[in-house]
């Protein structure tokens, strides 16, 4: 491979090595575990950074001997010092929550803690005399953000899905990484790989007949649907900022469980652009919501949608809607749209 790419020092690569009969790979299966991969780390860029990390996955050269494909996850720094002071800092802030906090762990073997001191001490060995202190706290989380993404990523790879769903890390949350996996492991399986390591060594933990122990199944839903309607006080655990996106929910807490949700109300989202609502880290709001449950052959999914925000942070947003208003919408939000992804339909 004649490839040529300049990294910075240290940058954290994801290596993915096959057990191969010999140095070569269909390029198609190179490709195939690739995207695979770049799924996985654009759900986790959902779900801890709220997709406001814009970043590219690289491919380096490899090596003689069993096959490695070396990627990279490459982050502008252009991204990371416009959002310094907002979408960042405030993933930065979610992944000390303790619930994050947990996914890292579980992922990476180490809480962000460690992952932040291990970029600092890196950045200090290649520090510049040039630098402004702007730009050396960006340089520091540019690399925070990309050990994360990636050491994430290798770990959502190679964890078997017991561990993972012990930790939280279940399809409810994660479906569209789990979705990756299944396709990573899936061209595996098509190309006839013996194994599969995520290291140097001439090791391959993962063998061959593993390879359907590392799927998941996602499932196929005909669906009873019913719905309820209440006002509820919600704890905001995890807040994301984009409008009608259509892979990563709200989080948070009411009635003593932790719940996904969309939010539903043009005024909300409006309030939010003019910034007349304060954000803190430890968010609330009151709201008119409702529980849409979905059911087959005795198994039972709940989808939460927001339908009006009475309240955010005891500021007032919008007036509570009228019993009509209320049973119209509710019919509707009972309906998947033709845009919006069902998460028990495979076919999308």
């Amino acid at each position: 491979m004649n490839t040529t790419i300049e990294v910075d020092e240290g940058l954290t690569k994801i290596l993915i090595h096959f057990d191969v009969d010999n140095h070569s790979l269909p390029i198609d299966q190179f490709v195939e575990t690739a995207q695979a991969t770049k799924k996985i780390i654009e759900a986790l860029n959902k779900e801890f950074f709220g997709g406001h990390v814009k970043f590219d996955l690289m491919i380096l050269p490899s090596e003689k001997g069993s096959f490695k494909e070396f990627l990279i996850v490459t982050v502008a720094l252009t991204s990371i010092v416009a959002a310094t002071t907002t979408a960042i800092n405030q993933g930065l802030g979610i992944l000390e929550r303790d619930a994050f906090k947990v996914y890292i762990e579980a992922l990476t073997e180490h809480e962000p803690s460690y992952w932040i001191e291990e970029t600092a001490l890196k950045h200090k060995k290649m520090i510049s005399q040039n630098e402004t202190e702007r730009i050396r706290e960006s340089l520091i989380k540019r690399e925070y953000v990309t050990t994360i993404l990636s050491e994430s990523a290798k770990g959502f790879l190679q964890k078997n899905n017991n561990e993972l769903n012990k930790a939280g890390i279940d399809i409810k949350n994660f479906y569209y990484a789990y979705e990756g996996k299944n396709e990573f492991y899936d061209s595996c399986f098509n190309y006839s790989i013996r194994g599969i390591g995520f290291n140097e060594r001439e090791d391959f933990p993962i063998k061959r007949n593993d390879f359907l122990n590392m799927k998941v199944y996602l499932p196929d839903f005909d669906e009873h649907i019913h719905s309820d309607i209440q006002i509820w006080d919600i704890s905001i655990t995890s807040p994301n900022w984009i409008q009608n996106d259509k892979q990563r929910k709200w989080r948070g807490t009411y009635k003593n469980k932790s719940i996904g949700f969309s939010i539903e109300d043009n005024n909300f989202w409006n309030s939010i652009k003019r910034d007349d609502i304060k954000i803190t880290s430890s968010d609330s709001m009151k709201a008119q919501l409702v529980e849409v449950h979905r059911t087959k052959e005795g198994k039972e999914r709940n989808e939460y949608k927001v339908l009006r925000v009475l309240e955010y942070n005891r500021t007032e947003i919008s007036k509570p809607m009228s019993n009509q208003e209320l049973e119209e919408k509710a019919l509707d939000s009972t309906k998947n749209k033709p845009n919006e992804v069902d998460l028990f339909n495979q076919s999308r």
